[in-house]
């Protein structure tokens, strides 16, 4: 029997099609990230400035199409959501910032 093509490619572009674009940055947190933040909507934290240096600024150099920007939201860190602010002050060592960028 012949096989019908039913091969589903993922759609890479399908993610810009959505309201909000996600993603993880994964970054050494021992000390300031070199980021300043507010409060963002539910639980979030909108990013209003990105330092010149830090392991946010380093993760930029390295990876150019997923560069934390000003008003990105951070929506979690190591998977925790909540107070994120208390959280970042508790997390030490190899920290999971998961970003999302609003295309509105």
């Amino acid at each position: 029997a012949a096989k019908t093509d039913q091969v589903k490619t993922v759609d890479v572009a399908a993610k810009t099609d959505q309201a909000n674009q996600d993603w993880e940055v994964h970054v050494d947190g021992a000390g300031e990230l070199g980021l300043d933040v507010v409060p963002g909507e539910g639980h979030s934290l909108r990013v209003t400035r990105v330092k010149k240096q830090g392991p946010i600024h380093k993760w930029n150099e390295a990876n150019k199409s997923a560069e934390v920007q000003c008003n990105d939201m951070i929506i979690s860190v190591n998977g925790k959501v909540g107070d994120l602010l208390e959280v970042l002050k508790a997390e030490k060592g190899k920290m999971v910032l998961t970003i999302r960028r609003s295309s509105e």
